[in-house]
């Protein structure tokens, strides 16, 4: 976790803060803006079409938007939106964002799932960083309908935006959560990468991340 104003920065393990993994749905954050900046995705209101094809998570099953797509985080459309950004341009992106090992070796729609892609927790706080700053070599217009799409919790004095990922095709299985809190004058960017055993462990990404923003002051505590 990196505090921008201060560049203060905040690690439990930190070797394995530098150990690049599979960013898995993490992925979606540089895929989505990627899409937007080549016109793969035109904005945060157009239409993205169920693929007609039944999957397993029940929520993937009808028509979604950016918002509703990051929320559920819809496999299907990604990986359309890779197919339709090309190899050749998408490892070309990725060298321009400096995002990781831009490695997109394994297959142009899962080389982020089990594929040559790795990222590290510190680099995705760097990455995320420059979004949060607007400051990544892409439009403005792209950063902005991005950052608004990632919101996932709104007040009056705060906004945390964020996105999971879960590696459950690696060995160990992983899981992340990224993303950055604003709160009145101050922006801690964070990256969580943990081990997980199986679908059970899933919420511990979010509750450890909350637990260490409230322990920061960062968050209110929940409700008791």
């Amino acid at each position: 976790m990196q505090e921008l104003e201060s560049g203060h920065w905040l690690a439990s393990d930190t070797v394995r803060t530098r150990e690049r993994r599979l960013p898995a749905s993490t992925f979606k954050i540089p895929n989505s803006l990627i899409a937007l900046e080549t016109g793969v995705l035109r904005d945060e209101r157009q239409r993205l079409p169920w693929n007609g094809v039944t999957h397993p998570i029940a929520a993937w099953n009808r028509d979604h938007t950016l918002r509703s797509a990051l929320g559920v985080s819809v496999v299907p459309v990604y990986q359309d939106f890779a197919r339709r950004i090309g190899e050749a341009q998408m490892r070309a992106w990725l060298d321009s964002l400096d995002y990781s090992n831009a490695d997109c070796g394994g297959g142009i729609d899962h080389f982020w799932l089990d594929g040559a892609l790795a990222i590290s927790p510190v680099e995705q706080v760097r990455f995320l960083a420059r979004l949060a700053r607007l400051e990544l070599p892409l439009s403005e217009r792209s950063q902005r309908i991005l950052r608004e799409a990632l919101i996932v919790e709104a007040a009056p004095e705060y906004v945390l935006r964020a996105k999971t990922g879960w590696a459950a095709r690696s060995t160990p299985g992983h899981g992340w959560w990224v993303g950055w809190l604003e709160r009145e004058g101050r922006t801690l960017v964070f990256a969580l990468i943990l081990n997980l055993r199986d679908e059970a462990d899933l919420p511990l990404r979010q509750e450890l991340v909350r637990h260490a923003l409230v322990g920061l002051g960062a968050l209110p505590a929940p409700a008791r």
